[in-house]
């Protein structure tokens, strides 16, 4: 049975766990009025599984997403932000594409696709922000004096959030800034390109996360933190679901 709707729904790094919960709403509400959803989660909202799917059906009219974005990119459940780019208007043509709430993706990205083809685009030509004060809604955020490693001319340098922000040599490099990160795909670190520092509001509650070695870091309760299983396998977890004793990854 082939789908009207594709819905790509990012699960490990979605903009808020309310915006997760909207994707599965939106996708119960249109099964009920009959429209087939091909829902595309986790893994699958990355750019192979989408191109695969939008090439076995070409059929479907509406895509409907539910992530990060920035000015010229969807970026799915990929840390490269490369999940839907104007390049891929072709296998998007005559598809109406919607990305709301998603930051800033009808500042470049839509009208390029309209202009190469895509029927209509919903989106925002501005960064959103949400503010909740229940704690599984809160945005998934951590301290701004957070430690963080970076990559810098070739340069790896410890600092925090917060002096990236306030140091314009940082923002203003002709090349772009690269964090420290996490390949889920290859299971390895790698380092990946800061496509957007958002400041908003502290949410109300936070947790303080201490390790064995006087290491801390306060983030939201739904903030994702790696973990080493009792298998030996890396997985992400809430903050709020960490127990005393589990394995948190560093860098």
């Amino acid at each position: 049975m082939s789908p009207d709707i594709f819905a790509l729904i990012p699960f490990i790094i979605p903009p808020t766990a309310l915006s997760r919960a909207i994707a599965e709403e939106v996708v119960k509400l249109a099964s009920l009025q009959k429209y087939k959803v091909k829902a595309l989660r986790g893994f699958s909202a990355t750019r192979l599984p989408v191109f695969l799917e939008a090439q076995a059906h070409p059929e479907v009219a509406i895509l409907i997403y539910f992530g990060h974005a920035s000015q010229s990119k969807l970026c799915g459940e990929s840390i490269l932000c490369d999940t839907i780019t104007v390049e891929d208007a072709s296998w998007l043509k005559d598809k109406v594409v919607c990305s709301l709430p998603a930051c800033e993706s009808a500042h470049t990205l839509g009208p390029e696709l309209v202009r190469r083809g895509v029927r209509a685009y919903f989106g925002s030509e501005d960064t959103m922000y949400a503010h909740f004060t229940e704690i599984e809604h809160n945005y998934f955020s951590c301290d701004r004096h957070t430690p963080i490693i970076i990559k810098k001319d070739n340069s790896i340098i410890k600092t925090t959030f917060d002096k990236i922000i306030e140091n314009p040599l940082f923002l203003n490099n002709k090349k772009p800034l690269e964090v420290a990160s996490f390949d889920k795909v290859l299971n390895t670190p790698c380092f990946a390109e800061i496509s957007k520092i958002v400041q908003h509001k502290p949410s109300k509650k936070a947790i303080k996360i201490t390790d064995e070695q006087g290491g801390t870091l306060i983030v939201s309760p739904g903030h994702s933190v790696m973990i080493m299983s009792k298998t030996g396998k890396l997985k992400a977890v809430k903050a709020s679901e960490l127990q005393v004793g589990d394995y948190l990854v560093g860098l």
